[in-house]
C-alpha cells in the first residue's frame, strides 16, 4: 500500500518543480500569498477572488479540488477534481466510504463512515484505497466542486445494483454502485439520451470476465471519443454532463504505463515498477484445468531478459475435501537456433517452499495466509523477431464434492536486465 502512495507523490512532486505545468485532469490556479495551499490537502478561492488557499474545519462549502503539486504561497498550484488522486485524511478510512471536509484538522478530509450518501455537508469524493490513522493518505475518486449532500437527495437514493449480463444505464441505477458480476463477454452501455441530466453511478467489474463500457450513438466521454477501459474492481465514476446532453464526464481509471504493473483483486491494488513491460493477468481457471499457449507481448529483444511469475488461488472453493490441488507453469519460446524451448517455471511460494507447483489444500485460501501463492522466473534467450512467447499450465484437483471449485489466476511481466 505505501508503494502506491510512494510513486503517486513521486509523480506529483516532479509535476511541481515545474509549476506552469500540470499534470493531465487538473488544472493551474495562483496561490494565495498568505496561508497558501498544502500538498494534498482540499483548497478554496481567498475572499478576495486572488488566489487559493487551504480548507479549514469550519468549512462547509466552497471546495474546489485538491492541491496535487505546486502547493505553497507563491506560484501556480495545480487543482484535481476529478479522477482517483491521493488526499491526507484525518483518520482511518474504509473503501467505498464516501469522504467530506474534515471537522478536525485544515485540508483534510473525513470518512464519512458510511457507503450511504451523506445526508449534509459537502461531498469529496470516495475511498478507493484506504489509509489508517490521522494524517495519513488515501486515493481517493474525487467528485467535481459543490456536490452537496442534500442534492443526493439522502441515503434512500443510494446502494448497489448487480447485473451479470448486458445492460444499458437506466434511471433506477442513478446514484448506485454498478456491479459487473459476468463470466463471460458483457457491456454496462451509456444510451444516447442520458437517463437524466442530474445522472451518475459508480460502475465496477468484480467478474471472472472483465466488463467493458459502451457509449451509444457516438456520445463522448470527457469530450472524447475514447472509449475508457475498465479495471477489475476499481470503480469508474461516471455521470450527465448537464450542459451537453450528448457528453459524460467522469474519472479516467488507472492504467499503467509502459514499465509499471498493475495489480488488482477484490482488496488491493497493486502498482509495481518493472523494468520493462506491464504486468498481465490470466483468466480466473478452476484447478483441475489448464491454460494452453496463452500468447505474452514479446518486443523484439537482442539479449537475455527475464519472465516473471506469479500464480495464486483466486477463488475460495467450497465443500472440497481434503487433497492437494495443484498448478504449474511451463513457458514456451524460439530461441536463436530457431528452436523451440520449454522450461518449466520454478516456484517459491509465500510459504518458504521450492518447488515447481502451486499447491493448495481442500478449500483452500484466499487470504494473505502463506502457501496461497508462488512466484518465480524464467530466463528467455536473445528473441527472434516475430518469435511467439507463451505459457501453459499443468492443473490437477484432487480434492472432491467441490460445490464451487477453487479458482487460480497467473500473473506475468517481463523485467530487462
Amino acid at each position: 500500500m505505501k508503494r502506491i502512495y510512494f510513486l503517486i507523490l513521486l509523480l506529483a512532486a516532479s509535476f511541481s518543480a515545474a509549476q506552469n505545468f500540470c499534470p493531465t485532469g487538473t488544472y493551474p490556479v495562483p496561490n494565495d500569498t498568505s496561508t497558501g495551499t498544502t500538498l494534498n490537502k482540499t483548497a478554496k478561492l481567498n475572499s478576495g477572488g486572488t488566489g487559493f488557499l487551504v480548507m479549514t474545519t469550519s468549512d462547509t462549502a466552497g471546495y474546489a479540488g485538491v492541491v496535487v503539486a505546486g502547493a505553497g504561497t507563491s506560484g501556480t498550484a495545480c487543482l484535481a477534481s476529478s479522477g482517483i488522486w491521493p488526499v491526507v485524511v484525518d483518520a482511518t478510512t474504509t473503501a467505498d466510504h464516501y469522504v467530506t471536509i474534515s471537522s478536525t484538522t485544515d485540508g483534510d478530509a473525513k470518512d464519512s463512515g458510511a457507503t450511504t450518501y451523506p445526508t449534509s455537508g459537502a461531498v469529496l469524493g470516495r475511498v478507493q484505497t484506504p489509509s489508517s490513522g490521522a494524517a495519513s493518505v488515501s486515493l481517493i475518486d474525487l467528485f467535481p466542486p459543490e456536490i452537496q449532500a442534500s442534492s443526493g437527495g439522502g441515503s434512500s437514493s443510494v446502494g448497489t445494483v448487480t447485473y451479470t449480463s448486458n445492460q444499458t444505464a437506466g434511471s433506477s441505477d442513478n446514484l448506485k454502485e454498478v456491479i459487473m458480476n459476468c463470466s463471460s463477454a458483457c457491456a454496462y452501455t451509456f444510451p444516447t439520451t442520458q437517463p437524466a441530466t442530474t445522472w451518475s453511478v459508480w460502475v465496477k467489474s468484480v467478474g471472472s470476465t472483465l466488463a467493458t463500457v459502451v457509449f451509444n450513438g457516438g456520445d463522448t466521454f470527457n469530450g472524447s471519443t475514447s472509449v475508457p477501459l475498465l479495471v477489475a474492481f476499481q470503480e469508474m465514476h461516471v455521470w450527465s454532463n448537464t450542459a451537453i446532453s450528448t457528453d459524460y464526464q467522469g474519472s479516467a481509471p488507472i492504467v499503467a504505463g509502459g514499465g509499471i504493473g498493475l495489480g488488482t483483486s477484490s482488496n488491493s491494488l497493486t502498482i509495481s515498477a518493472n523494468s520493462s513491460g506491464n504486468s498481465n493477468s490470466s483468466a480466473a481457471t478452476n484447478f483441475g484445468s489448464n491454460l494452453t499457449a496463452v500468447p505474452i507481448d514479446a518486443e523484439e529483444f537482442h539479449v537475455e531478459a527475464t519472465l516473471k511469475f506469479q500464480v495464486y488461488q483466486k477463488t475460495l472453493g467450497v465443500g472440497c475435501s481434503a487433497g492437494s490441488n495443484t498448478v504449474s507453469i511451463t513457458a514456451s519460446y524460439t530461441d536463436p537456433n530457431g528452436v523451440v524451448q520449454t522450461p518449466t517455471v520454478p516456484l517459491f511460494s509465500n510459504s518458504g517452499t521450492a518447488g515447481t507447483t502451486l499447491a493448495v489444500s481442500a478449500n483452500g485460501s484466499v487470504s494473505a495466509s502463506a502457501g496461497n501463492l508462488a512466484s518465480g522466473q524464467v530466463i528467455i534467450s536473445e528473441n527472434n523477431s516475430g518469435s511467439t512467447v507463451s505459457f501453459s499450465t499443468t492443473s490437477a484437483l484432487a480434492s472432491t464434492g467441490c460445490g464451487t471449485v477453487p479458482q487460480y489466476v497467473v500473473t506475468y511481466a517481463w523485467v530487462a536486465p
